[in-house]
Order: structure tokens, then sequence, then C-alpha cells
């Protein structure tokens, strides 16, 4: 009686195994989705931070401008000191706009 009671048990916990395994399956999957989506939710906004920062301080040099040429030409100052709105690039224009 004792092993048959032991063979039961053994049947059902081997039944239990079979029905966890897609069960485990489909959680892995789940979560793997979920990290990929996390790791291009993050590359997304560091992205756009990386551009905000571009745009909110033009001091600082992004990995794009420092391969490039040196002498480009980000605004140019006159003899009174005025910065000359024409050599300055479209995207920065806004900026200086809302300083001065």
């Amino acid at each position: 009686m004792l092993k048959s009671r032991q063979l039961i048990a053994e049947q059902q916990f081997a039944a239990t195994q079979k029905k966890k395994k897609p069960v485990q399956k489909e959680k892995d999957n789940a979560g793997k989705e979920r990290l990929e989506q996390t790791a291009r939710l993050r590359a997304l906004r560091l992205g756009k931070e990386a551009a905000d920062q571009e745009v909110t301080d033009p001091k600082i040099p992004s990995a794009a401008d420092q391969g490039g040429s040196e002498d480009k030409a980000q605004g140019t100052t006159d003899s009174d000191g005025e910065v000359d709105l024409l050599e300055i690039p479209s995207h920065l224009r806004r900026q200086t706009n809302e300083v001065g």
C-alpha cells in the first residue's frame, strides 16, 4: 500500500511537471519580450536626452561633432560683440531667440 501511494504521488508530480513546461516557456518568452522592449525604450530615451542636451547646451561636443571638421562656423561675433545670426545653424537659432 505504501508503494502504491508513493507511485500515485510520483505520477501526479510528473503530470504537474509536464503541465508546467509550456507555462514556464511562455513566462520566459514574455520576460524576454519585456526586456527587449525595455532596452528599445531605454535606447530611444537616451537618444532623445542626448539630442535635447545638444540643443540646450551646444558647448558640450557630441559624438558626431568630435569626428567632424573643426572649421565649421557655429556663429560669429562682429566688432560690437553681437552674434551674427546668419552664421548660426537653424536648430540653434530658436535657443538664441529664447535667450535674447
